[in-house]
């Protein structure tokens, strides 16, 4: 099993921001990383062992919190621990995901068809096509 930092290294940006989502999809077993990715095709935030992330309409304008583009994701360590938390672009989304899910997979070519199904709806949702 590879580490974060060989993980990291499929990524073009690993800093700031981008540290926060890679982590996050490093993290996510195989059955939650297929459950995240239904729920992304669907437009759905979705949240398993303390990570995961948010789109704009799962806040209320006045909501603290609230962003009015692009995706959140967080990661929290532990119950009461502290909370990494970030908002990216929806394209610089589809393309770590892209990535995040090639890598997958690698792994689960089962699920070659579904996946793909599900990227292009996620592209199609937020009006991003290749």
């Amino acid at each position: 099993m590879r580490n974060f930092e060989e993980y990291a290294q499929m990524f073009p940006n690993k800093e700031g921001n981008f540290s926060t989502v890679i982590e996050y999809f490093f993290l996510l077993s195989d059955h939650d990383f297929m459950e995240a990715l239904e729920s992304m095709a669907e437009g759905y935030g979705f949240s398993a062992n303390y990570r995961g992330f948010n789109f704009p309409d799962s806040y209320h304008p006045e909501e603290d919190g609230y962003f009015e583009e692009g995706v959140e994701f967080f990661i929290t360590y532990g119950p009461g621990g502290e909370t990494n938390q970030t908002i990216i672009d929806n394209h610089s989304y589809v393309m770590y995901l892209e990535i995040a899910c090639n890598d997958f997979l690698t792994r689960h070519s089962q699920f070659d068809d579904e996946v793909k199904r599900y990227l292009a709806q996620i592209r199609d949702n937020l009006n991003l096509y290749k």
